[in-house]
């Protein structure tokens, strides 16, 4: 406000120097007031301009202050501090649910390594595969809640499942991978299914091109391991096959 008075004051003090210039180009200031009718014209016609120029000045600055000054006034919502946009709430819950599910496996995987690197089991290769196999679904895990976050979401963790897999064979252990990524994709595709009604292109984009086609290329992987594993057996020897075998796959790569 003190910085619009100053700058009312000036705009009247340049028209009044303005006006008294004129008034003296035009004759002799005392003389003409009188009588000059067109000096007359121009001093009403400078009180107009002024008013005029103050009062859209004025607008201009109460604007101004109404939208800049602490960004209160600047959006409807109830909270001015919220960054969703176009984010359904179904869809950060599922996005949220997601999350939950990559992680879960991930923990999953996470046991399964752990039971196949035991001393007393001895399978090196299958843990290896399946510590890469948990590495790849935290980082699905991390990209999801990067991705909930940069869309305004508020990311949920939930809690995990502890893992069962106490006496699981190379063979029961795949076939229980191949059930949980095919869980995963399921849920991913009803969520990309969801966000296709509400118009959400973001997620659609996100999630078909960060995680479909990788989640296709590991079903495929799994099931040929798993045709392997039923055509050699449970024996000792089929199980050390194997367990090379899986060394050198390495889990499913992005």
């Amino acid at each position: 406000m003190l910085l619009f008075k100053s700058f009312q004051n000036y705009v009247r003090a340049k028209l009044f120097q303005k006006l008294i210039q004129d008034t003296f180009n035009n004759g002799s200031f005392f003389s003409t007031i009188p009588s000059n009718q067109s000096i007359w014209n121009n001093i009403i016609k400078n009180l107009k301009s002024e008013k005029k120029l103050l009062n859209e000045l004025e607008i201009v600055l109460h604007s101004k202050n109404q939208y800049s000054s602490d960004g209160s006034d600047c959006t409807n919502d109830e909270n001015p501090l919220d960054t969703k946009y176009h984010y359904h709430a179904d869809i950060e819950n599922a996005v949220n649910k997601q999350i939950n599910a990559e992680f879960t496996a991930a923990y999953a995987y996470l046991g399964l390594a752990c039971y196949f690197g035991r001393s007393n089991v001895g399978l090196l290769g299958t843990q290896k595969f399946f510590m890469d196999m948990y590495n790849e679904e935290v980082d699905h895990g991390m990209t999801l809640i990067k991705f909930q976050e940069m869309r305004g979401g508020n990311v949920k963790i939930g809690t995990l499942k502890p893992s069962t897999c106490e006496g699981c064979s190379i063979l029961s252990s795949l076939r229980i991978s191949l059930c949980m990524e095919k869980e995963i994709t399921e849920q991913l595709l009803k969520v990309i299914e969801s966000a296709k009604k509400m118009d959400d292109i973001r997620t659609v984009d996100f999630l078909t091109n960060e995680f479909i086609k990788e989640q296709m290329e590991s079903i495929r992987q799994l099931g040929i391991l798993i045709s392997m594993a039923e055509m050699i057996g449970d024996s000792g020897l089929s199980q050390y096959f194997m367990d090379l075998k899986l060394k050198s796959s390495g889990g499913h790569s992005k």
